[in-house]
């Protein structure tokens, strides 16, 4: 998906510092990080992040132009299955999706 919107340097599983860390997505023709963030990173299913997921956060973003981090609940399932389905229609909902997030990114 992310090729088809131009992105050629595209990495998932990305290993971070020699190993250190792994992030869920990279693009490295814009040096963005992007972490999706399931219950485990957040207090006793709260919205406030545990501390290891801050310091975590500070790493990604000393070290890379720019992260974005998508709390699990802004992906509804149905969100996700467009993103893994291979087909002309999730495609577009999910290059959509992925431009929004990117472009407000970008805006910083």
């Amino acid at each position: 998906m992310l090729q088809q919107m131009g992105y050629s340097d595209v990495q998932m599983e990305k290993q971070i510092r020699g190993g250190m860390l792994q992030c869920d997505l990279y693009i490295g023709d814009i040096d963005m990080l992007i972490d999706i963030h399931g219950p485990c990173h957040y207090l006793n299913k709260t919205k406030v992040p545990i501390d290891s997921t801050l310091y975590v956060e500070k790493i990604y973003r000393k070290y890379h132009k720019r992260f974005i981090a998508i709390s699990y609940e802004h992906l509804s399932l149905d969100n996700l299955k467009k993103f893994l389905e291979y087909n002309e229609e999730s495609i577009a909902a999910g290059v959509a999706t992925m431009r929004e997030i990117i472009d407000k990114e970008m805006a910083k």
